[in-house]
């Protein structure tokens, strides 16, 4: 099974290093208050973090593209990993 060149190894690195940070963000400041009276751990929110960026930055790199009409990997990770501060910035903390 072929995955997008996004998840082989160039950008790898990339990934460990945004999971790495959410994983820290979330150790010190706690996390976010998302649904209420439930804790489903770290790893269940840095997934979400990261799909998140995904999500947002793929909908970001598509208006690009509509422009461009070209594939750049570099731009799609960019727009990733701002979509995925952006989340980790707005998530509400626990007080």
């Amino acid at each position: 099974m072929k995955f997008h060149p996004i998840f082989q190894k160039p950008f790898l690195n990339w990934w460990l290093a945004m999971s790495v940070l959410s994983i820290v963000k979330f150790l010190v400041f706690g996390l976010p208050r998302m649904y209420e009276g439930k804790n489903y751990g770290i790893l269940f929110y840095t997934f979400g973090a990261l799909l998140t960026g995904l999500v947002f930055g793929s909908i970001l790199y598509l208006i690009y593209w509509l422009f461009s009409r070209k594939w750049n990997n570099k731009i799609y990770i960019i727009l990733i990993s701002v979509m995925w501060l952006f989340f980790l910035v707005v998530a509400k903390q626990r007080a």
